[in-house]
């Protein structure tokens, strides 16, 4: 009878870590721009369902708040964090010991490429308009957390000896 409890609770845990990676995933920062220039800056910070943007200017110009499921950012935030979810796809397939650590770690690093080549192509962009400070890239928040529990939930596949014939 214990066995059966465990094994409930097992799967209710499961069941937990799922949902919570994946509400993490959708929720958690996954990069940052900031730019400045002489007299305005620029700060901007992307998740998937939503984005906090701040600017001012030295005319008086200025923008600052949270945008919620903007649906023309939907389609850049969701090409931008869409291998997060490959990620938290593999970290839960290691947690029932379907994939190796090996796939969870290269899936954790493709992770970050999309943003990090987004913002290089920002920057290269930007070499020419002489501005003074121009810093960004991924924010690695769910990749770390995605690991902490790989490390305690994670199992490695069984693997089979071969057959002599």
């Amino acid at each position: 009878m214990e066995n059966s409890n465990d094994a409930e609770g097992g799967a209710a845990l499961s069941i937990w870590w799922k949902y919570l990676l994946c509400t993490f995933a959708a929720l958690a920062p996954f990069g940052f721009v900031l730019q400045q220039g002489e007299g305005w800056h620029y700060f901007h910070v992307m998740a998937f369902l939503y984005s906090f943007t701040d600017f001012s200017d030295t005319h008086g110009t200025a923008m600052s708040g949270f945008s919620l499921i903007d649906p023309l950012s939907i389609i850049l935030t969701g090409l931008l964090s869409s291998l997060r979810f490959l990620f938290v796809h593999y970290v839960l397939q290691h947690s029932h010991g379907l994939t190796s650590r090996r796939n969870v770690w290269v899936s954790a690093l493709l992770s970050q490429l999309p943003f990090s080549v987004y913002v290089l192509g920002s920057f290269l962009s930007r070499v020419w308009t002489g501005l003074v400070i121009n810093v960004g890239g991924p924010i690695p928040l769910l990749v770390l957390v995605g690991l902490i529990i790989d490390h305690f939930k994670g199992r490695e596949p069984l693997t089979k000896p071969w057959k002599d014939e």
